[in-house]
């Protein structure tokens, strides 16, 4: 069952796409990228087309149901006027799915943001002992990039995909890391990391006093939590 459903979402996207198919010749920048902070294997213009086809299909199903409920002649609800009930069930199943496409990217990228902000400092000092080790910046974003350091691993592996395959330069790849981030947070970090690689300065000290810095910042919020638990726990009691 899993199968023949995992099929028929890939042809109903195949047939979304192909009326759709033409939105990528002029794509939405941000749509883009937010598909690419998401990681979401997929065009802008697929995208666009899975939104509005299903949004339509959503609306038709549930007037196909208004219908049913309220202008069958077994219809177990006899309304003199059921116009708008059979309107309103297209209205809300449209708005639903409709508003439901941006909201998963957002609640995704939200995820993703938490993910690399509560993983970031345990990256910075395993990455602060491979710097004090001898190893090279191209060496330390390609140990994390195998590490299982969730999307920080993910992020990094976009840039080693940029150098290894793309042919560009690390500073490069990094600045377009920097630009689609999600994370404020790992984003100021990656520009440091890019202008020390640009300039050739200590990577070592840098990690070093930015993983001990998100540390003490981890264990601060940690205590907060703990300590508004137990007023909660007092209140309580």
């Amino acid at each position: 069952v899993y199968m023949n459903a995992a099929v028929i979402l890939e042809q109903y996207k195949k047939y979304c796409y192909i009326l759709g198919r033409g939105l990528d010749r002029s794509p939405n920048p941000s749509i883009a990228r937010m598909l690419y902070q998401v990681d979401a294997e997929m065009t802008p213009g697929m995208f666009m087309s899975l939104w509005a086809g299903t949004t339509l299909l959503a609306g038709a199903v549930m007037l196909f149901v208004g219908l049913l409920l309220f202008a069958a002649p077994f219809s177990p609800f006899q309304i003199e006027q059921p116009l708008f009930y059979i309107l309103l069930f297209p209205a809300i199943g449209s708005g639903g799915v409709g508003l439901g496409f941006p909201f998963y990217l957002q609640t995704q990228i939200s995820n993703k943001k938490m993910d690399i902000e509560r993983k970031l400092p345990y990256a910075l000092s395993f990455m602060s002992i491979l710097a004090s080790s001898g190893a090279t910046p191209l060496d330390i974003i390609r140990r994390v990039a195998r590490e299982d350091y969730g999307h920080i691993s993910n992020e990094f592996k976009k840039v080693l995909f940029r150098t290894d395959v793309l042919g560009e330069d690390v500073v490069t790849a990094m600045h377009s890391l920097v630009n689609n981030t999600p994370s404020e947070l790992f984003r100021d970090i990656c520009i440091d990391i890019t202008n020390i690689i640009y300039s050739g300065g200590g990577l070592k000290g840098y990690l070093e006093g930015k993983s001990k810095e998100l540390m003490s910042i981890r264990r601060q919020t940690y205590r907060e939590f703990v300590d508004s638990l137990a007023v909660f726990g007092e209140g309580y009691l």
